[in-house]
């Protein structure tokens, strides 16, 4: 199944749009897209 210049530009644009998602949702920081670990749960001291 070669590339058409078609499923290259849809390919493009859902990586643009997956891009520009990133990029719009508010991540906390330090952001690290590859850690995949939730984050801890609150401690019931600061609770």
């Amino acid at each position: 199944m070669e590339p058409t210049p078609k499923t290259a530009a849809a390919a493009a644009a859902a990586t643009n749009a997956v891009g520009s998602a990133a990029i719009a949702t508010p991540a906390p920081a330090p952001a690290t897209p590859m850690n995949t670990k939730p984050p801890p749960p609150p401690s019931p001291s600061v609770v």
